[in-house]
């Protein structure tokens, strides 16, 4: 028996758009990190310098795609804050890759909201790029080897703030799997240049 035409159309779309969705794979998206050039301290204390790669042997580092301008970006900034007051160990890396935004724009906004995290500009928005982020907020957590959760970061609603990525860093640090390694990142989009 033979499937029906309309079938089979289903079938390669819903296959293409899982693979236009998923993006690079966890092999792919982490050896490209080392053509990505040195994101440069915008705002906050920290190096003047971070060179983009994988976590150091036993660590967790987590990417966290911010802008100065997304409000889904300003409204996740306490859970930046809180991750990192958790989880001293677990290094947080807040990129400011916009295009459309400077560095200036960074420092603005981290001395209007106070910011406690250091923040990174990831000029070209090459990081970005690297590790297919397209939004703001949204992370990319990753160990010494592999990816081990990409996507949005938060959940805000009435009942509050449900955050993801300390989900995935929690089930991590146990040596469990999370409960998924994506969710579909909402917020603002990435300008690319």
């Amino acid at each position: 028996m033979t499937a029906k035409p309309s079938v089979l159309l289903f079938s390669a779309l819903a296959a293409l758009t899982l693979a236009f969705t998923v993006g690079p794979t966890t092999a792919q998206a982490t050896s490209s990190l080392d053509d990505v050039p040195d994101l440069q301290l915008a705002y906050g204390d920290g190096d003047a310098a971070h060179s983009p790669g994988l976590a150091a042997d036993g660590q967790l580092r987590v990417y966290w795609f911010w802008s100065a301008h997304s409000p889904c970006s300003k409204n996740a900034e306490p859970s930046i804050e809180a991750l990192q007051n958790a989880h001293l160990d677990v290094e947080v890396i807040v990129v400011h890759s916009n295009a459309d935004q400077s560095a200036s724009d960074a420092e603005d906004a981290g001395e209007e909201r106070d910011f406690s995290f250091a923040v990174y500009r990831d000029e070209g928005a090459q990081l970005a790029i690297a590790l297919n982020a397209t939004m703001t907020p949204e992370v990319v957590v990753v160990d010494d080897s592999q990816i081990i959760y990409r996507g949005r970061p938060i959940s805000i609603s009435r009942r509050g703030t449900q955050s993801f990525v300390e989900e995935a860093v929690v089930a991590w640090k146990s040596s469990a799997e999370p409960d998924t390694d994506s969710r579909r990142p909402t917020g603002c989009v990435i300008r690319r240049p």
